[in-house]
Parts: structure tokens; C-alpha cells; sequence
């Protein structure tokens, strides 16, 4: 499962989901939708656009989150950090 940190990225930057989505060109609604966490999706556009508008890595932004079958229900999750590599050198 992909969780994205879209609410603490806006805190750390003192921005309104409103003015993100004023930046971005992405509809509020959608912005809503990433910020609350209810969106199943985001586009690699949206991706991009909000990363370069608060100046973070797409490992910043997003996190995927695995669950332990074998775990109790109450168990916490265990998390994997997203390691983003750069263009291969020739």
C-alpha cells in the first residue's frame, strides 16, 4: 500500500491545500482528496507537480507500507522506505 505524506509536507511548509492546488493546476478536490488520504490513486503529473512545488523527493512524498500476514491485528505495521536511484552513468 502507497501512504502519502501530503498533510505533513503542507504543515512543514506552512501551505494551504488551496494554495498547492493554486501552484499545481491540480483541482482542490483532488488536492482534498490526497490530503485526507481517501484518494485510491494519484497521477505521476500530480506526483511531479507537487514535489516540485514543495521542493521534495518522490520519497518524501509517498511511502510504501507493507503488512505482516502472520501479525496480530493490533501489531503495527511495517514500514519500507522508498530509495529513488538516479540515471545510470555510462
Amino acid at each position: 500500500m502507497l501512504k502519502n505524506h501530503l498533510s505533513k509536507l503542507l504543515g512543514v511548509h506552512k501551505m494551504s491545500q488551496s494554495q498547492l492546488a493554486k501552484l499545481t493546476g491540480i483541482r482542490k478536490n483532488t488536492i482534498s482528496d490526497y490530503y485526507g488520504e481517501v484518494a485510491t490513486g494519484m497521477s505521476f503529473d500530480h506526483i511531479l507537480a507537487i514535489c516540485h512545488h514543495l521542493n521534495c523527493g518522490v520519497g518524501d512524498l509517498l511511502e510504501i507500507v507493507t503488512y505482516d500476514e502472520d501479525a496480530a491485528p493490533d501489531e503495527p505495521e511495517v514500514e519500507v522506505e522508498l530509495k529513488l536511484r538516479g540515471p545510470k552513468s555510462k
